[in-house]
Formats: structure tokens, C-alpha cells, sequence
């Protein structure tokens, strides 16, 4: 029976013994479970730590890239300078404001835009809806493609010649009143200006690239000149003064037309346009259309028949055939 009870202690006291242990043999930690598909870093001796680590090593080297930026250039408008750092900042991939492709200031307070030739790469720039009146600094950026400078009270338009590669250009509401400015912008697509200035479109007339095109305003008379922009897809000449539509019979490409609230009273250029058809868009009310006569009756018919959404004030008493 003695035996027996030593035989009994001694077990108990093995069993204390090893739960009061805290590493098991094998150095994990209790209760640890290893994840096979995590991977942990090595001490390899090289001092390199991973990123966001950086105040933990003794050689001040910086940590984390994506905190780094590099601002090489120099604005005296305050606001101007806080937009680039947050652009460097917010735009993956780079550290440096001379890396920069894309600025948009539109809306915020700028109104100095000394310093941006220094973002020698800028493709797009927004600086609309600012208070910058001077775009001169904007001429040594010969690498953009897309600018807009809307709604700001721009003096003097002379740096936009030297843009030559602007495929889009947006300047309304500026007092643009010579086009001539943009007459060497060969590679423009998409462009809008509003004529409340000028109505002179003749120097447009080489910029046979133009897809869309927003021009309207109250000086807007004659549309001729835009004759030979043959591939417009879009074009807006809204709100102007506009009687002679001959002009886009020949952009058999238009899937949207806006004509509304001008003096248009023959609607027949718009029968010529074999382009027009299904789901295209086209606008004319707010027009003088003669709705009484069977021919802009006919021609309201025959478009609508093509699949063209045609807006209009004629109603369906129009002409005639009341009820068409």
C-alpha cells in the first residue's frame, strides 16, 4: 500500500512540474498554432526594415516611401503649392512633384499660377473656377493634352498658341474674343468656347479633328465655317442667333445636335443629313419654326421616322397631318 501511494505522489509531481514549465520543447509559445501559409521576415543583417518600420532603425535612413515626397518646385500661391503636395501625395506611383501628369485646382482658391512651368510633364490641367487671370506661366507646358481655364477672367489668351498639342480645350466663360489663338491646335478634339464676344468661327476652320464642339452664345451668327468638321459627333450651338443650319448637313457623323433657342426657321439641312438615325439626339425648340407649313411638318415626320429623338415645340398638330 506504501508503495503504491509513492508511485502516486511522484506522478502528481511530475504533472506540477511540467505545467508549471512555459515553453514547451519545441520554443512556442502555449497554445501556439503556426499558419503554414504565413511567411516571417529573416534577420538578414542588412539594417533594412520593412516600410512604415523606418523610427525603428538607428541609421535615419526614411521608411516608408508612400510619406515621402519631394517637392523640387516653387509656388508663391499658397493654395497652388498645397494642391501639388497633396497631388504628389494622392497619385500612386510617384514621389516627386516634377512627376506629376495631372492637376486639378478647379474651384479652389488660386489665383497665381507662377511656378507650374515647373511640372514640366503635366498632360491634364483643370484650373477652372479660380481667380487666375494671367495664364502666361501655363506657355512653357508644351507636353499638355487636356486644359481647362473656364469661367476665369483671363486678360490675355496669347500663351494658348504655343499649346499646340491640346487635344481638349475648355474656355468658356473667359472673354475669349479671338480664335485666331487657337488656329494652330491641329490635334483638338474637343473643344468649348462660348461666343459671347465673337461669333467669328473662321478660324476654326482648319481644325478638321474637332469631334465636339460647344460654341454658343449670343454673338453666334453664321455656322459656316464649321462646313468642313465633317467628323463632329457632338456639337452644341444652343443659345445663340443662328438662322442658317446648311452647315451640318455635311456631319453625317452626329449622334448629338443642340440648336435650341435660336432663330432657326428651316429645319430642311437636317433632313440632308443621312447620318442622323436611331437614338441620335437633336434639339431645336425654342426655335421660330413655321409648325402651320406641310413642309417642316414633312421634314419633323421624316426625321422622327429615322429613329431620331427630335425635340421640337411643334407638337403633334403641326402642319397638315395633325396627329402624325
Amino acid at each position: 500500500m506504501f508503495f503504491t501511494r509513492a508511485i502516486f505522489s511522484a506522478s502528481i509531481l511530475i504533472l506540477l512540474i511540467t505545467a508549471c514549465d512555459p515553453t514547451p520543447d519545441d520554443g512556442a509559445p502555449p497554445d501556439y498554432v503556426p499558419d503554414a501559409g504565413t511567411e516571417y521576415p529573416q534577420d538578414t543583417g542588412s539594417g533594412t526594415v520593412p516600410a512604415g518600420d523606418a523610427g525603428d532603425t538607428d541609421d535615419g535612413d526614411a521608411g516608408d516611401a508612400g510619406d515621402q515626397v519631394v517637392l523640387t518646385c516653387t509656388f508663391p500661391d499658397g493654395a497652388l503649392a498645397s494642391a501639388v503636395e497633396e497631388a504628389v501625395r494622392s497619385t500612386p506611383g510617384i514621389t516627386r512633384d516634377a512627376e506629376l501628369t495631372a492637376l486639378d485646382v478647379g474651384g479652389m482658391a488660386v489665383s497665381d499660377l507662377t511656378g507650374i512651368a515647373c511640372l514640366a510633364g503635366l498632360t491634364d490641367l483643370d484650373v477652372s473656377r479660380t481667380a487666375v487671370t494671367d495664364i502666361s506661366p501655363l506657355a512653357g507646358l508644351t507636353l499638355l493634352k487636356h486644359l481647362d481655364i473656364s469661367l476665369n477672367a483671363i486678360a490675355d489668351f496669347s500663351p494658348l498658341a504655343g499649346l499646340s498639342g491640346l487635344v481638349s480645350l475648355s474656355a468658356q466663360g473667359t472673354g475669349l474674343a479671338d480664335f485666331s489663338v487657337l488656329s494652330g491646335m491641329t490635334w483638338l478634339a474637343r473643344l468649348a468656347v462660348t461666343c459671347d464676344v465673337t461669333g467669328d468661327l473662321a478660324p476654326l476652320t482648319g481644325l478638321t479633328g474637332i469631334t465636339d464642339l460647344t460654341a454658343g452664345g449670343p454673338a453666334l451668327r453664321d455656322i459656316s465655317p464649321l462646313a468642313g468638321l465633317i467628323l463632329m459627333t457632338r456639337l452644341d450651338l444652343s443659345h445663340s442667333a443662328i438662322s442658317d443650319i446648311s452647315a451640318v448637313a455635311g456631319m453625317s457623323r452626329l449622334t448629338e445636335l443642340f440648336l435650341q433657342e435660336n432663330d432657326i426657321i428651316n429645319i430642311n439641312p437636317l433632313a440632308s443629313n443621312r447620318g442622323l438615325g436611331t437614338g441620335d439626339i437633336v434639339r431645336v425648340e425654342g426655335n421660330p419654326l413655321d409648325c402651320a407649313a406641310p413642309t417642316t411638318a414633312n421634314i419633323i415626320r421624316g426625321i422622327e421616322g429615322r429613329g431620331v429623338i427630335l425635340s421640337h415645340d411643334c407638337g403633334p398638330d403641326a402642319g397638315p397631318d395633325a396627329g402624325y
